[in-house]
């Protein structure tokens, strides 16, 4: 094989291995301690955890992680992303909702995917739905807890509605009554990609046709 064409070959080769490969979600909000599910608060039945966060901007494809566990047991938690909390809170203001099995943990599980948010302000509530004692992961502030935001995110505070200091609404969890908890150092993630770009080719899609585009008049040169 000529140099020239092994150079097209190779051109191409990397126009393709370009285009392959994928692109990687905004952080929207990520909330990170330290310890460990030992020195956590538990979410028990009696118990209901919630983080809250504002977005000036519209995202799709988002997806939103917690750490989670169950002590010595395993099931299930189900998550409600809603876009208000407390007693006034009903079924038309929450966004989805999901049942994840829980393992002994501490683990990181998805509990929503694939989701498309606009500007406002969100709140992701965790409950499980028996006596066992689960937990969302929450040290307070135990080896220094960590946020991040996205541009034009907001932090909210975190919240415990917990009995007998609140009112739990066990048909709806995120309509209990809550106490603002400010950093409790609840683990969770939220990413997404940016809704507001027009959609079109990515920068790594228009290298790639670019780079194709190039072997091409390579091959040309060499018949000619």
């Amino acid at each position: 094989m000529k140099k020239s064409t092994k150079f097209a070959a190779l051109i191409l080769g990397l126009a393709s291995a370009i285009a392959a490969v994928p692109a990687s979600a905004d952080n929207i909000i990520s909330e990170t301690s330290g310890g460990t599910a030992g020195s956590s608060p538990s979410i028990y039945s009696g118990q209901i955890g919630a983080a809250s966060w504002t977005t000036t901007s519209a995202y799709s494809n988002v997806s939103i992680d917690a750490t989670v566990g169950c002590y010595r047991c395993s099931g299930s938690m189900t998550a409600y992303l809603t876009t208000t909390i407390g007693p006034s809170e009903t079924v038309a203001d929450q966004i989805a909702t999901s049942t994840v099995s829980v393992g002994a943990g501490p683990e990181q599980d998805t509990f929503f995917s694939g989701l498309s948010l606009g500007a406002g302000t969100y709140y992701l509530v965790l409950t499980n739905g028996d006596g066992d004692l689960y937990y969302w992961l929450s040290p307070n502030g135990a080896g220094g807890t960590s946020i991040t935001t996205g541009t034009g995110v907001t932090y909210n505070g975190d919240y415990l509605s917990t009995s007998p200091f609140n009112t739990i609404n066990g048909a709806n969890p995120p309509a209990s009554t809550w106490t603002y908890y400010g950093d409790n150092g609840l683990n969770f993630q939220v990413t997404g990609d940016p809704a507001s770009v027009v959609p079109e080719p990515s920068s790594s899609l228009l290298l790639a046709s670019g780079l194709a585009g190039f072997a091409g008049i390579v091959r040309r040169k060499l018949r000619a």
